[in-house]
């Protein structure tokens, strides 16, 4: 009546439902108290039997959280044996556990009745034992009286040889005192230092398993074979020391003659050193053509500014590339022209760019003959050669991206250029030139030419090109397209060993 009245106060509170699947509930019956670490917090509503187990379905106050990590019992109260729903809350770490979910974690259930019986067992086992010792001292009782009679004199003789040994007791007592308090300030750091070498061993241990297995194989399959091969060994051992024994009774003339060649033969060295050692003393001196160039300091200095000019070269070779290349472009009316292309780039920061084109339309200038202007066309070779430094983006896309700013000639007048890298395949490109220009003589006052255009590397050292010329003069603007290709010097290097001499 109590459990079921006291029930419905937990009718009327907000409350969240758990499950527990148990293997035994211990006479666990419907509107059981639920325990939170100890506090009563809800009460059981159903209990069922599910796969061979005993469902358990409990109501928990609304405001005390249950976790993922949750572990639910069977407790008892106190000898009479009533039962109820122990929870361990969890840790919240592992987070809120929802409502109406089943709660994986069992423990240990307490069962009185299993309790009685163990103490009940044991006190049968225990008055066994009592028998026991009373019937062996009743056998026994001559051999006890024995016993202690020499256990009474053994404690007298005790006590005398303490009395006369006083003194060195003493001073060993002392001296036990004394080693404890050496004991005391040196083994934690003795044991410190045995932990610290376990560790370290049993890390070694673990990490190379494998390889002391291996080496322990090894070990036993070593012992097995110099078990079996050590008689062989030695009876061979003795044969040869038999065979070198005939063979120096049977050639000892021989072994004297080679004895005393031997003898000639370090004679004849030791005069070849001497000489050696005089050629060399005059080296030192300076004597002689070899002497002079071994001592001339201003030979060696020259010899290290040589060898240090050669290595500074070394280095700027090896981190320079040199690109060579050339392209064909196509404009308006039909105009094109073709592109050579050599840039040599000593480092990251700047380049050098050489170009020879030729263009289809040709240089035109106006020449005054009698006062009166001629158009001449000259189909010559142009040049370009320009000097560029490279800076990092800070702005778009600062590390993967650049900015070129060039100057000098181009296609043989003064130019100025700024292009864009924004990967290592797409370039945006625009240059300045041909200021003062006279190649359209009905038309004067014309504007320098700007070009604007991008380059796309298509794959290896092919790539196109495209964009629009003469932006500053629209009776003249219009677009162009081109494409070449580019090889760097390792490229060609690749190409030319590529290639079969007859």
């Amino acid at each position: 009546m109590a459990i079921s009245f006291s029930g419905i106060r937990y009718f009327f509170e907000k409350s969240n439902k758990y499950e527990a699947l148990l293997d035994d509930v211990h006479g666990l019956s419907v509107g059981a108290e639920v325990r939170v670490n100890g506090v009563k917090a809800g009460r059981v509503e159903k209990i069922s039997f599910k796969n061979g187990k005993v469902l358990v379905v409990f109501s928990v106050k609304k405001d005390i959280p249950i976790y993922k990590d949750a572990e639910v019992s069977i407790g008892t109260l106190g000898l009479m044996g009533d039962k109820y729903v122990s929870v361990e809350e969890g840790h919240s770490i592992y987070g809120e556990l929802p409502p109406n979910s089943m709660i994986e974690n069992i423990g240990v259930s307490s069962d009185t009745e299993s309790l009685i019986k163990n103490l009940n067992n044991t006190a049968k086992n225990f008055s066994v034992v009592a028998s026991n010792l009373a019937s062996i001292i009743s056998q026994n009782r001559d051999q006890i009286e024995g016993i202690i009679q020499n256990l009474d004199a053994l404690t007298k003789n005790l006590n005398t040889m303490i009395a006369e040994n006083q003194e060195t007791l003493k001073q060993t007592i002392s001296n036990l005192d004394m080693l404890t308090y050496q004991l005391n300030l040196t083994l934690p750091q003795t044991i410190a230092d045995i932990d610290r070498t376990a560790k370290n061993l049993a890390q070694i241990t673990g990490q190379n398993k494998e390889d002391i297995r291996t080496l322990v194989e090894n070990l036993k399959a070593l012992s097995s074979t110099l078990k079996d091969q050590t008689p062989i060994l030695m009876a061979n051992l003795n044969t040869l020391s038999q065979n070198l024994n005939t063979l120096v009774v049977e050639n000892q003339n021989g072994v004297h003659t080679s004895v005393k060649n031997f003898a000639e033969l370090s004679k004849s060295l030791k005069q070849s050193s001497d000489e050696l050692n005089q050629i060399l003393a005059k080296i030192n001196t300076g004597q002689g053509t070899l002497g002079k160039l071994v001592n001339d300091k201003s030979l060696y200095a020259n010899a290290n500014d040589a060898l240090s000019t050669f290595s500074h070269l070394g280095k700027i070779v090896n981190r320079s590339n040199l690109y060579i290349g050339g392209r064909f472009e196509l404009f308006r009316a039909g105009q094109s022209k073709g592109i050579l292309s050599l840039k040599f780039q000593p480092n990251n920061h700047e380049y050098y760019l050489f170009e020879i084109v030729g263009n289809s339309m040709g240089r035109v200038t106006t020449q005054y003959i009698n006062n009166n202007p001629q158009t001449i066309y000259e189909y010559k070779p142009e040049y370009t050669l320009q000097y560029a430094r490279i800076f990092k983006d800070p702005f778009f896309r600062p590390g993967k991206s650049f900015f070129v700013v060039r100057g000098g000639l181009k296609e043989s007048t003064g130019a100025v250029g700024f292009d864009y890298i924004y990967n290592n395949r797409l370039t945006f490109t625009s240059d300045l030139w041909n200021f003062g220009r006279k190649d359209y003589p009905n038309m004067p006052n014309l504007k320098p030419d700007l070009q604007i255009g991008a380059t796309y590397q298509l794959f290896g050292p092919l790539f196109v090109r495209g964009g629009v010329t003469d932006i500053l003069n629209s009776r003249l603007t219009g677009g162009f397209i081109g494409a070449g290709l580019m090889f760097t010097d390792n490229d060609l290097k690749y190409l030319l060993g590529a290639v079969k001499i007859p």
